[in-house]
């Protein structure tokens, strides 16, 4: 995650190290190309994916060397943004989502079965143990007798 102009630079250094065409600009160039992407929370890692892959997964087909590496930058990341111009979420936050709504099902299930469970023993609220007063292992202080 990108908080600061600083960290901007060094995640836009990082997407300039791992793409070729990216090499051929500033790394205060890129961090103005994809800055939009960064304060939506993308990692490098999530743009370098937008730039070679469409929001469905599938590569962008190779259509040779870029002739003009801004426009070519801002052509693949358009894929990713919704119709009113805001940035779609990540690769790796639509991962996250999936991940949530797995485990959110996962959880319901478990209830599901702890339900069946309870009502195929006879469980019923009536029949819940309930705890004494006092813990079982306290013994009641009572006073001895004056010795005569």
């Amino acid at each position: 995650m990108v908080n600061t102009r600083q960290e901007g630079l060094q995640a836009a250094e990082t997407l300039r190290q791992h793409s070729l065409d990216l090499r051929k600009l500033s790394a205060h160039y890129v961090r103005y190309l994809v800055r939009d992407f960064f304060d939506a929370g993308w990692s490098a890692a999530d743009v370098l994916h937008a730039i070679d892959h469409l929001p469905d997964g599938r590569p962008w087909p190779f259509a040779g060397m870029p002739r003009h590496v801004p426009g070519w930058t801002r052509h693949r990341l358009k894929a990713w943004r919704a119709a009113d111009g805001s940035v779609l979420p990540s690769k790796s936050h639509r991962i996250e989502a999936d991940r949530q709504r797995v485990r959110a099902e996962q959880e319901a299930m478990r209830e599901q079965w702890r339900d069946m469970r309870r009502h195929s023993l006879g469980w019923s609220p009536d029949l819940e143990p309930t705890l004494p007063s006092q813990p079982v292992n306290e013994v009641e202080k009572t006073t001895d007798p004056p010795a005569s």
